[in-house]
């Protein structure tokens, strides 16, 4: 239960189990954020939904039991604001501030003409235990990004989970469908591939931020990703877009990565386990791709 504060806010502090199922070398940052707020989400009525965020990765994460500490800084009629850290054996790891609002200020957006994802086949390989995160997340380029040149931006992908993550408000059935915009910061982590150019080997993505502001909410499971992204040695920088399939943009973020060498034999599907853009008949890598 939350515990009230002297300075009138409230905290509460949580142990959680960080999956196995969403780790890329180390937990996925997206999913880590995710979890991070949905603590943040307990201390606020149910109707609140995720306005904006900003998270920042001191250090990888391993997957396990962790602590979470959240603190209730203000709640509103309007916004409540919500500060929460997580902690390893080794100290903090992750820091973050959620913004929420009431569901009825986000507009909803239009359905449009194609809400069965794009025409684009899956990249998904057979399982393997080393892509535990790919199969959590379908992920579909629409074009080959290892073939792509450097600066040539922007970087077109599409993204839906594989079990979506719906709001769930039993007081209002109106709302059954529409995805959590909480998912919106798994989808905006998923942005490594677009930094890949075909002179880079292949390497990890360590994400260092994330900043996510929602726009609007969407009955959609599919979030088509415009993305554009500089590097400059190991670090860099990427913006997204996420959109419904009418068009309408639904979110917007920065992540903020460095990147570090790996051996292609390491990397399942690519820089973020997520697909090669093109689908493959089996778990082997295509070295020849990072050349």
């Amino acid at each position: 239960m939350p515990t009230p504060r002297t300075n009138g806010g409230v905290s509460v502090s949580v142990e959680i189990e960080l999956s196995r199922q969403w780790t890329v070398h180390s937990v996925f940052g997206g999913w880590i954020a995710l979890s991070l707020a949905r603590v943040a989400a307990s201390l606020l009525p149910s109707d609140r939904v995720l306005a904006s965020a900003s998270v920042v990765f001191a250090r990888a994460v391993a997957p396990g039991a962790v602590t979470v500490t959240a603190t209730l800084t203000r709640s509103g009629r309007s916004y409540g604001f919500v500060t929460c850290e997580l902690f390893t054996p080794t100290g903090t790891a992750v820091t973050a501030q959620f913004t929420f609002v009431p569901r009825d200020r986000l507009p909803i957006a239009a359905a449009g003409a194609d809400t069965s994802g794009p025409d684009r086949p899956s990249a998904h390989p057979p399982v393997s235990p080393r892509d535990a995160v790919a199969h959590r997340v379908d992920w579909r380029a629409t074009s080959d990004w290892s073939t792509r040149l450097p600066g040539a931006d922007p970087f077109v992908a599409w993204v839906r989970a594989c079990e979506p993550l719906l709001l769930a408000d039993a007081a209002d059935p109106s709302c059954a469908d529409l995805l959590d915009p909480l998912w919106y910061l798994v989808a905006s982590d998923l942005i490594g591939p677009a930094v890949a150019s075909p002179d880079r080997a292949a390497f990890w993505v360590a994400t260092v931020t994330l900043d996510l502001q929602v726009l609007a909410l969407t009955a959609s499971p599919w979030l088509k990703q415009t993305v554009t992204a500089r590097s400059a040695g190991p670090d860099a920088v990427g913006t997204v877009s996420l959109s419904s399939p009418s068009g309408e943009v639904v979110a917007t973020a920065t992540q903020r990565a460095v990147l570090t060498p790996a051996a292609a034999a390491d990397l399942p599907y690519a820089v973020t386990a997520f697909g090669w853009g093109v689908p493959r008949e089996s778990d082997e890598v295509p070295v020849e791709v990072h050349k």
